[in-house]
């Protein structure tokens, strides 16, 4: 597919006046934040990817966009490494608000990449089929 056809396609005629496409478009950015930066916020959606992993039309009216899933698992990880690399560097933290907020932070970044990960993994696995 060449570019001008894919431009084409993401911005059709007339779209600067359309409020539906600068709504849908500003719905899936938010979307895709979210799913980025608090994927817990969608185990409803993850558990309901997996419930129903063998259709694919259930699959492709997946709340949030994949690439959202993706970044969250390359944005958790990254965090998760800076913990670990903190950790390393500096020592374990000695005050009980320090740990509690060590703990809460690691365990936020571990939820994060096993909703996004199941979800991956369910996508992945009905686009290769």
């Amino acid at each position: 597919m060449r570019l001008g056809a894919r431009l084409r396609g993401e911005f059709p005629r007339g779209w600067w006046r359309s409020a539906r496409w600068w709504i849908t478009g500003i719905r899936e950015l938010v979307l895709s934040t979210v799913a980025a930066v608090a994927t817990v916020v969608f185990v409803g959606e993850m558990v309901r990817v997996v419930r129903h992993r063998d259709e694919p039309l259930v699959i492709s009216r997946l709340l949030g966009t994949f690439e959202g899933y993706v970044a969250s698992l390359l944005v958790n990880g990254a965090g998760l490494g800076v913990l670990v690399a903190m950790a390393i560097e500096d020592g374990l933290p000695v005050s009980p608000g320090a740990v509690a907020l060590t703990a809460l932070l690691t365990a936020w970044c571990l939820l994060n990449i096993a909703v996004s990960a199941v979800v991956f993994v369910v996508v992945a696995r009905s686009r290769i089929r």
